[in-house]
């Protein structure tokens, strides 16, 4: 990627990654890469949200083992070592409040959210067990409530006994916080949705360029008339059409809150320059080297090697059936050599591609030597002269169905408007006697057999001797 100013404004650096990634998509393959990517990084984020479930289920069992044990902060985490903290709102009785004012901190008008981690001088053992069951007691129910399973009955009822303690006086709200000593192999599943770079860092080189397409296709389609990622079709399904519609709009580097105008502006903080600059090195690193293997496949497939004909040279499947495509249209058979200079490829693949098909080795025996046939002048003469003849064939005489197939095609071809619907209600019988009709008509265009080489020449007339 070319450096870009570093004085540069940056919504002016943006707009020229916005210009480059435009130019990149007029690739029909790279706009592709960039409409693939979206149901990936759909993926992507599916992974993470399940990811992300798993690890507070997870703080939520080792909180759960550590309010068992009567403690609200880990032992072990008091020394400043790494720490995890689950929080969670509950009841609290008013007179247990009151006697664990001594022990907060954080209180005041710029903190006016209570918590219960305690710092300084360490609160009585039988006190923080006290606090300790009343919290376990409220992740209790904090984790029913939020069970999606939960009928609404019940979550009603559930509701209605947590105000009515409240308006009794008897308790109080509490947003109750758990210290726990963090696991040594504690990972945090890295966030598709994030710019931090390392954050980005995390991700595999295929999972990256996901996320790189994701983000530059929004900029790209921002303002776009027509845009790379079309907008989500609607299936029915409510929660499905919700989510991926919010995460194609999620893609736009505009302001969060101006997501429902028709034509927000670009906003240069919601996708950082600097961001988006490497996010596009990934982009062109990847489509070089896309180039670069279809370029090797392509000559590849162009050059491959034929088992039974040695060394390069076109497939000979695809030279068998341009050659029976030549045969279909009534094209005669003109040589290895010239038919390989016209296909592209050797003699041998020629013969090749005629030797293993019954239908090129009796259409190369049939038109050998032969002209072209020329065009019938009127169609209505060839049934005309059809009438007449009314002698049976001779079994050599009889035409295979193909070729009777591929020379009614090619007089239905040549045929005038008005006689094209009398070509066409002939039966098989019908069909088979034109087409003898129209060989015999034409048969002075095979080769002389005093000069099988001059195909179309009269033949020497052989004068007899005069008479003495």
């Amino acid at each position: 990627m070319e450096p870009t100013d570093c004085g540069a404004d940056d919504l002016t650096r943006l707009k020229s990654v916005q210009g480059r990634v435009r130019s990149l998509a007029k690739n029909p393959w790279i706009a592709d890469a960039f409409r693939v990517a979206f149901p990936d990084f759909l993926t992507l984020s599916d992974r993470f949200r399940a990811q992300k479930s798993a690890v507070h289920a997870t703080e939520l069992r080792l909180a759960r083992e550590l309010l068992a044990q009567g403690w609200l902060h880990d032992p072990k985490a008091r020394d400043n070592s790494p720490c995890l903290v689950v929080r969670v709102e509950g009841l609290c009785p008013v007179a247990l409040d009151d006697r664990i004012q001594d022990y907060r901190y954080g209180q005041g008008p710029s903190r006016p959210v209570r918590t219960t981690r305690f710092s300084g001088e360490a609160m009585p053992e039988e006190l923080e067990r006290e606090c300790a069951a009343v919290a376990l007691a409220a992740l209790d129910r904090d984790a029913i409530f939020r069970a999606p399973e939960l009928p609404g009955e019940m979550a009603e009822a559930m509701g209605t006994e947590y105000a009515a303690a409240l308006a009794a006086g008897t308790h109080t709200k509490i947003p109750w916080e758990i210290v726990l000593s963090r696991p040594a192999d504690w990972v945090e599943p890295a966030d598709p949705n994030g710019l931090n770079p390392a954050e980005l860092a995390r991700f595999p080189k295929a999972e990256l360029l996901t996320i790189a397409l994701y983000r530059l296709g929004g900029l790209a389609d921002l303002g776009a008339v027509t845009p790379l990622v079309p907008e989500p079709a609607a299936t029915g399904d409510e929660k499905r059409d919700t989510r991926e519609y919010a995460a194609w709009r999620a893609r736009l580097p505009i302001h969060h809150l101006h997501r429902d105008q028709r034509q927000p502006a670009l906003v240069a903080k919601a996708l950082p320059p600097d961001i988006a600059e490497q996010l596009l090195s990934v982009v062109e690193a990847w489509a070089e080297g896309e180039a670069a293997t279809r370029v090797k496949s392509l000559y590849a497939s162009t050059n491959r090697d034929n088992t039974g004909i040695g060394g390069k040279d076109t497939d000979w499947n695809d030279v068998q059936r341009r050659l029976l495509a030549k045969r279909a249209r009534g094209d005669t058979y003109t040589g290895d050599r010239p038919l390989g200079r016209e296909l592209g490829c050797s003699p041998a693949t020629i013969k090749k591609a005629i030797k293993v098909s019954e239908l090129l080795k009796g259409w190369k025996a049939r038109t050998a030597g032969l002209r072209a046939a020329p065009k019938a002048a009127s169609i209505g003469t060839l049934l005309s002269d059809r009438m007449l003849q009314k002698k049976e064939m001779a079994p050599d005489d009889i035409l295979p169905d193909d070729d009777v197939d591929a020379a009614m095609a090619r007089l239905i071809d040549q045929a005038r408007p008005e006689e094209r619907a009398k070509l066409n209600a002939l039966d098989a019988a019908g069909r088979r006697e034109l087409v003898a009709t129209y060989h015999a008509q034409y048969r002075d265009v095979e080769p002389s057999p005093l000069e099988p080489n001059k195909p179309g020449k009269r033949p020497h007339r052989v004068n007899a001797p005069k008479r003495a």
